[in-house]
C-alpha cells in the first residue's frame, strides 16, 4: 500500500526537559487550566481540544484524536511510548496534530526504554488522516492499515490535518498483522495545506526503522520534504519503488498528480547500527 517514514525519524537535536502539562487548551474562554503535574501519560481517546508543554511525557497504547480535536505539542516536548502498552499516535479526519518544533527545540517522539537498549518496533508510530482526495475509491472511504480501523481521503484538498515541523520519531515501527503495519509516519489522504516541511529545511529525518520507513497513504496532495538516515542501510531503494508504485491502481497521470514528492534525501549510515546517537549529546 502507501508508504511513508518508518522507523526512527529525526531532526537535530538538543533540547531540554521539564514536566507540566496544559489540557483543553483554549476551549473558548480563552483560560488555560492549570498544569496538573500527575497528567504525564496520554492514552485513548483525545475528544477535545488539548495543548501540551514543554515536557516529557508517556504515549500508552492506541491514542486517538478524534474530529474536531486538536492536539498541539509545545517545542521541546518529549514523548514516550510506554513500554508494556506501546504506543501510537492516530490523527483522525477532521483531527489536527500541531508539532512545530524548532531546531534547537525539537518535538521527540521516541522509546520508553533505556539509552542502550532501544531498538526499531519499540512503539508504532504517528498515523495522519485527512480528506483529501487519493487514487482510492470513496464509497466506502478506504481504511488505513494498522488495524486502527479508520478511514482516510475525502474531496477537500484544502483540508488541514496540522504541522509536523522539526520532529524527530525514533524507534517506531509495528506489524499489526502481516502486511498491516505502523510505519513512523504514516499518511493518508494528506491536504497539501498541511506543513511537513519549512521551505528548503526538510521536516523529518529518518534512522533505524523495524518496516518501512514511510507510507504515503495512497496519495498525497503537495510537495513532501524529507530526509531519511537508514543506520542499517537496509531497502534504501524502495524510496523509488514507493514513488513510482504508490500502489499502481491509478494511471500514471493520476499518480502524478496525488503523489508528488519534491525532495528525497537519502543519506549514507553514520550512525553506528543500534546506537541512539542523540542521547549520548544529551547526556541521557
Amino acid at each position: 500500500m502507501k508508504k511513508i517514514l518508518f522507523g526512527t525519524l529525526v531532526m537535530t537535536v538538543l533540547f531540554s526537559v521539564t514536566s507540566c502539562v496544559k489540557v483543553n487548551f483554549n476551549e473558548g474562554d480563552g483560560v488555560q487550566p492549570p498544569p496538573d503535574p500527575t497528567s504525564n501519560v496520554i492514552t485513548g481517546k483525545i475528544t477535545t481540544s488539548r495543548f501540551y508543554a514543554k515536557g516529557t511525557y508517556i504515549l500508552k497504547g492506541y491514542v486517538y484524536v478524534t474530529e474536531g480535536a486538536t492536539l498541539t505539542f509545545e517545542a521541546g516536548c518529549v514523548i514516550k511510548s510506554d513500554i508494556t502498552e506501546k504506543g501510537a499516535l492516530i490523527i483522525e479526519r477532521g483531527a489536527k496534530l500541531i508539532a512545530d518544533g524548532t531546531a534547537a527545540n525539537p518535538i521527540v517522539f521516541t522509546s520508553g526504554k533505556d539509552a542502550g537498549q532501544r531498538a526499531p518496533g519499540d512503539w508504532g508510530g504517528i498515523i495522519l488522516l485527512g480528506k483529501a482526495p487519493t487514487n482510492r475509491p470513496l464509497d466506502p472511504a478506504p481504511v488505513i492499515e494498522g488495524g486502527v480501523g479508520r478511514q482516510y481521503g475525502g474531496t477537500d484538498p484544502l483540508d488541514e490535518s496540522g504541522i509536523i515541523r522539526f520532529v524527530r520519531i525514533e524507534w517506531a515501527g509495528i506489524a499489526a498483522e502481516p502486511g498491516s503495519e505502523i510505519n513512523g509516519l504514516t499518511c493518508g489522504g494528506v491536504p497539501e495545506a498541511d506543513r511537513l516541511f519549512d521551505g528548503e529545511l526538510p521536516a523529518v529525518r529518518c534512522l533505524d526503522r523495524a518496516e518501512d520507513r514511510r507510507d504515503r497513504g495512497e496519495g498525497v496532495l503537495g510537495d513532501l520534504r524529507l530526509r531519511v538516515r537508514d543506520a542499517a542501510q537496509r531497502e534504501v531503494d524502495r524510496q523509488r519503488e514507493h514513488r513510482e508504485r504508490a500502489d499502481a491502481r491509478d494511471p500514471a497521470e493520476e499518480l502524478g498528480r496525488l503523489g508528488r514528492i519534491a525532495r528525497q534525501h537519502v543519506l549514507a549510515d553514520d550512525v553506528e547500527q543500534g546506537r541512539d546517537r542523540d542521547d549520548a549529546r544529551r547526556g541521557s
